[in-house]
């Protein structure tokens, strides 16, 4: 719980002059569970929708949608996993150019079965956009 507590820091809750208050620009059925490291591209379940959509964002940007539940995001995390880790070794995905041509097609063909082609843009901007 307490790691899900800091992970809404900088969201939910911000800093003023007396410490830590509640954000009233955000969302209250948003929720931060996972985060860039260094912070800055939170991932946000929507805790009120049937499912738990998942979101994300850029920066301080409007968040947009990654997946229609968290189950889909689960899965698409393992898939996504299953590419870079289990077919291409992290470090092969691409070079100072880019990301190698063979490496997209193949996370599309792997991941984008498993959220559709309406959440598999979103996922893939955040990943690697």
């Amino acid at each position: 719980m307490e790691g899900l507590e800091r992970a809404q820091l900088g969201y939910r809750r911000v800093k003023d002059r007396e410490g830590w208050i509640d954000n009233p620009e955000w969302p209250e059925e948003y929720v931060v569970f996972a985060d860039d490291v260094g912070g800055g591209k939170p991932v946000i379940a929507v805790i009120n929708r049937e499912g738990t959509p998942v979101y994300a964002a850029h920066d301080a940007g409007q968040a947009f949608p990654i997946a229609a539940s968290l189950a889909d995001f689960v899965n698409a995390l393992s898939a996504m996993i299953s590419v870079v880790y289990g077919e291409f070794e992290i470090f092969e995905i691409g070079d100072d150019d880019g990301l190698y041509p063979g490496f997209e097609q193949r996370f599309k063909e792997v991941v984008e079965p498993v959220l559709g082609a309406e959440y598999y843009e979103g996922f893939w901007d955040y990943f690697y956009g």
